[in-house]
């Protein structure tokens, strides 16, 4: 009897053991993995006309990451491997559908290209008008006097008169006046409803002098005018982290070409149109890929210097930037070549 149950019992464990391994390895959970992605020139994906175009000399690294829906083998192996970070569903999705994922990278990686454009042709003196139909609350703080009187999706087309049309003309509007004093906004809700909102400005974090609403503002129909057409290819590239690479890789592009000094070098941050670098996830995979591709610098957000400078190694020198400026000093004082770069308009110093 034993010896007619054995062989069946062994095939039955057998069988078992490759369904699990079998689900293991196609069952996807919730959580993703973060790991070392390809890095390119950032010259090869940049294409501006050819009166204004100059040869690129050295290499300006774009870097990403792979991102990757884990299966329960995964996670196993991702647990035992150093150069990879696994995250919760939620962490990465934000309460977003995962269906939705790719529409937002490719959202975030259309905005942060017309951004680096801005920037870069400002920070080289073009003029580059930007025409917006007011400002779009895209998010209210709460206990501040926008929590009271607005809603998300409204737009503030006035204050006390004065056109609003972009989120620069807002800021600007508010810089005159003062936490305590009363304004009259004119307002248009999504449904196309107008309204008048009186409410009293509070003081704002970081200057106490300020007016403060306690929104975030985006321009509505945010549109610029371009003097010289450019171009970026980031077929299969999500996200707006390459917003930095893309602006460094333009202005060379429109001067000499010798911004690197002929050195490999590298930048992840975004980037808004005056110039400010923001903040990215993914660094220490980020980190481990430019080492690998052999650069000697790599510019990062000050929030992520302590992270990438543990990853480095001796052979990788990391620089914090908030700023287009400083990246541009950074990479004259590590090698780069800044004599064909104009000097910063008012606005960028």
């Amino acid at each position: 009897m034993t010896e007619r149950l054995f062989p069946w019992t062994l095939g039955s464990l057998i069988a078992l053991a490759v369904a699990v391994l079998l689900v293991a390895e196609f069952l996807h959970i919730p959580y993703y993995e973060l790991s070392p992605g390809p890095t390119a020139p950032v010259s090869e994906l940049i294409s501006v006309p050819a009166s204004h175009r100059h040869p690129v000399h050295g290499s300006l690294l774009l870097v990403t990451v792979y991102q990757t829906h884990l299966t329960t083998a995964g996670y196993l192996r991702a647990q035992v491997s150093s150069n990879v970070a696994v995250y919760s569903a939620a962490q990465i999705l934000g309460g977003l559908p995962a269906s939705q994922l790719v529409a937002q990278d490719q959202a975030e990686m259309s905005q942060s290209q017309q951004s680096a454009e801005v920037a870069a042709l400002r920070r080289l003196g073009y003029s580059v008008p930007e025409h917006g139909t007011g400002v779009l609350v895209a998010y209210i703080l709460s206990h501040t006097p926008a929590a009271k009187a607005l809603q998300v999706g409204d737009t503030i087309l006035s204050i006390d008169g004065q056109a609003t049309p972009t989120d620069n003309q807002l800021v600007a509007a508010l810089a005159q006046d003062h936490p305590g004093q009363s304004v009259n906004l004119s307002v248009q809700n999504a449904k196309g409803q107008d309204r008048s909102v009186k409410l009293t400005l509070a003081k704002r974090p970081g200057s106490p002098s300020g007016g403060f609403l306690g929104i975030e503002p985006l321009t509505r129909d945010d549109r610029f005018d371009f003097p010289i057409k450019i171009a970026i290819n980031a077929a299969g590239i999500g996200g707006p982290s390459a917003g930095l690479a893309f602006t460094l890789g333009i202005i060379d592009a429109l001067t000499g070409g010798n911004l690197t000094g002929r050195h490999v070098m590298a930048a992840t941050g975004t980037i808004d149109v005056d110039g400010n670098v923001g903040d990215v996830g993914g660094v220490a995979e980020k980190t481990v890929s430019v080492a690998r591709a052999g650069a000697t610098l790599f510019l990062v957000p000050p929030q992520e210097y302590a992270t990438a400078r543990a990853h480095a190694g001796p052979h990788l020198k990391v620089v914090a930037v908030s700023t287009l400026q400083q990246a541009l000093t950074a990479i004259g004082a590590n090698g780069g070549d800044l004599r064909d770069i104009p000097p910063p308009p008012p606005a960028f110093r």
